[in-house]
């Protein structure tokens, strides 16, 4: 798992105005987006892992495959995920009803405005970037 978020934030200050040209979840929940920039040719792969929340929304009729991103948002969760699964809606609570949280490990929170919208909130990640050719 990566948690080198400084060196990342270029990376993902690149992704504000990209397209999303596919979303892949696999069977361990584990999703992989890969967005394409236009400047400088490439695509950029991100993997969340560990995943414990995901929301995907889009229009029924957007079918076409590619996604503009209009926002893009990466962040730690300092809590536990307590105050973003409040927000969302997370599913899980403890025996005296409160929000579970996870205040031991470290998470990851995605938000992602556009023709796709996304929160998901992962225990870890991976990029990569491939310049097209």
């Amino acid at each position: 798992m990566k948690s080198n978020l400084i060196s990342d934030e270029n990376i993902f200050n690149q992704l504000n105005n990209s397209h999303i040209v596919s979303v892949n979840i696999g069977d361990n929940l584990n999703t992989i987006i890969s967005f394409y920039v236009e400047i400088g040719d490439k695509e950029i792969i991100l993997e969340l892992q560990d995943i414990c929340l995901i929301k995907i929304s889009k229009f029924l009729e957007d079918k076409d495959g590619s996604y503009p991103v209009f926002e893009f948002k990466f962040q730690p969760i300092t809590d536990g995920g307590k105050s973003i699964f409040e927000k969302l809606g997370y599913s899980y609570f403890t025996m005296d009803n409160k929000m579970f949280s996870y205040p031991d490990s470290q998470l990851y929170y995605l938000s992602i405005e556009g023709d796709i919208c996304m929160d998901i909130v992962a225990g870890g990640y991976k990029i990569k970037e491939k310049l097209n050719k």
